[in-house]
């Protein structure tokens, strides 16, 4: 599970609020989101080695698994899933050629558990 914890302008906390409007924001002016995440740390623990890569990946993400993977998702940072597909398998290649380029969360489900990673995709376009 995530949220949004923080908005920084200029290196700057404008702090924590339920909801952003930013307006005056000039093309000189960085902005930054920060998201916290929470992961049940005894499920991640039981799973066995995930592995994810190239990361970060332009037209494929390769993942590997001791254990049988059970389904993949992939959700953007605001938690819109973007991808979703059932698998029986201890390999699977994902082409990811068509994503826009940024941060999703990549989360695979096994017999024993779920993993998230972080993946970066970077634009082929």
């Amino acid at each position: 599970d995530h949220h949004l914890a923080d908005i920084l302008v200029d290196d700057e906390s404008i702090g924590v609020y339920k909801e952003y409007i930013l307006m005056n924001i000039t093309s000189d002016m960085s902005v930054h989101a920060i998201f916290e995440f929470s992961v049940g740390i005894s499920a991640v623990d039981q799973v066995r080695e995930v592995i994810v890569y190239p990361v970060p990946a332009r037209e494929y993400i390769h993942i590997e698994s001791e254990s049988n993977i059970s389904a993949i998702e992939i959700t953007d940072m605001s938690g819109r899933s973007v991808y979703y597909e059932q698998v029986n398998a201890n390999f699977h290649s994902i082409n990811v050629s068509g994503f826009r380029e940024g941060v999703y969360i990549l989360r695979i489900s096994t017999g024993e558990g779920i993993v998230s990673r972080v993946i970066q995709l970077t634009d082929t376009r």
